[in-house]
């Protein structure tokens, strides 16, 4: 990603001003590889991973940054749109991600909105790892939990709804809207599940436990049947990793 725009930059800019962008979109493109490495090894992670999550926010404010300053390509050879009328030039970013669900597939996207649905995506797959540590065996752990699955939902959510609409180029098929709802709702079904243990020590939330129980119970109960059918669709999904050939992550 940081070729491209820092070729960008020299060619069209001068004055001091120029080393220090440069200087900012080499750090930024750092930044991408130390927060998408990090994913691999995350389970290995004993520390608090909150620097990760604000690593991936800052990454997606300068994408949003990005927007409003230059005109990006939707496409390989596309024109690209801008938030800045004055900018004229086209720039032309590759982004590489590799499969939520299956590392031997790889999607190259030219479409700054993927990106920035993948790094969505990526931030609420680490806010779902952070509930799933805890132990929950008080109060508080539990609370933390359930502050964490609701994260997660609420990130898949935003992306479903407002982040993936803007996406007018293919999508991985990690993006797919049946398997995007499968992910929420089980995220949904934890945090449900985090508020039925807190209830449980308090016998006079009895009524309060019941219906907890019921909801978490649905959620739990459409899972396999959502995730059968997810199988099914992405047997018909074409493949993406072969039609747009592997690429390197850089």
């Amino acid at each position: 990603m940081a070729k491209p725009l820092i070729g960008y930059i020299k060619a069209t800019y001068r004055g001091k001003n120029v080393e220090e962008a440069v200087a900012f979109a080499t750090k930024k493109h750092k930044e991408r590889l130390e927060f998408t490495s990090s994913l691999s090894t995350i389970q290995k992670k004993k520390s608090d991973l909150n620097a990760v999550i604000a690593q991936g926010y800052s990454y997606y404010s300068y994408l949003r940054g990005l927007q409003a300053r230059f005109r990006i390509a939707k496409s390989k050879a596309g024109w690209g749109v801008t938030l800045n009328p004055f900018a004229s030039k086209v720039v032309r970013l590759q982004f590489t991600w590799t499969d939520s669900f299956n590392a031997a597939l790889t999607f190259t996207s030219y479409d700054i909105e993927h990106e920035k649905a993948s790094i969505l995506y990526t931030l609420a797959s680490v806010q779902s790892y952070i509930g799933l540590r805890i132990r929950r065996e008080n109060a508080e752990e539990i609370k933390q939990a359930l502050h964490a699955f609701q994260g997660a939902a609420g990130m898949l959510d935003f992306m479903e709804t407002t982040q993936i609409p803007r996406i007018t180029t293919p999508k991985s098929g990690d993006m797919h809207p049946k398997l995007l709802q499968l992910v929420k709702t089980t995220m949904i079904a934890q945090a449900q599940e985090c508020v039925f243990e807190a209830c449980l020590p308090n016998s006079k939330l009895s009524k309060a436990v019941l219906t907890m129980a019921c909801k978490v119970s649905v959620p739990m109960e459409v899972a396999p049947a959502a995730q059968d059918a997810l199988l099914a669709v992405r047997r018909l999904l074409p493949p993406v990793a072969r039609y747009h050939g592997k690429r390197g992550m850089g």
